[in-house]
């Protein structure tokens, strides 16, 4: 890892502001059996057949390769595409994976049995309350010394013209600290 991607990262990581998953997306897939004592694969369908309802998917035979998979029974598969996938399988069910990213990092998030679930949860992972709506605790631990002089410079001019940012810092006297509205 090169020296500007790791400062990268630990500021990320060390950042309090940052919070859930980012790039939610949900990803239609197959939970195939393909060999005895294996465990299963997980692919999504093939684009052309990707109308086939979820309640047609179960127990039905297919062949797959590492990017997608094709079901082989009742449907008619193009020559090239036929050639492209080695291994046969069983489709014991259709998965909707929650995937996103987590430092800029791709994470599966969870599994779930129907789409409506799978976007339920994408819901409310993705924290659309409103930027305003967000409160947060910071400790001098977070900030940068010169950050922390600015804050006290500014919370200390009451009567000073607006910084132009979209918060303003003020004094907390009870504590001996700084808020920022």
């Amino acid at each position: 890892m090169n020296p500007t991607h790791q400062a990268t990262a630990l500021l990320i990581a060390s950042n309090p502001f940052t919070r859930g998953y980012d790039k939610l997306y949900i990803e239609r897939l197959l939970m195939i059996a393909y060999e005895d004592g294996c465990p299963p694969c997980f692919r999504p369908m093939h684009d052309s057949q990707a109308h086939l309802p979820d309640d047609t998917l179960q127990l039905v035979p297919c062949i797959f390769n590492d990017d997608f998979a094709l079901i082989s029974e009742g449907q008619s598969i193009l020559n090239e595409l036929d050639g492209c996938c080695p291994s046969n399988g069983l489709v014991h069910q259709v998965v909707y994976a929650v995937i996103g990213e987590v430092f800029n990092e791709q994470c599966h998030v969870a599994d779930f049995d129907s789409l409506k679930e799978a976007k339920s949860v994408v819901l409310r992972l993705s924290f659309e309350t409103g930027h305003y709506s967000r409160a947060w605790e910071i400790s001098t631990a977070h900030l940068t010394e010169e950050a922390l002089r600015y804050l006290e410079h500014r919370a200390g001019y009451f009567y000073s013209s607006p910084t132009g940012l979209l918060f303003e810092p003020f004094v907390l006297k009870d504590c001996n600290g700084i808020g920022c509205s």
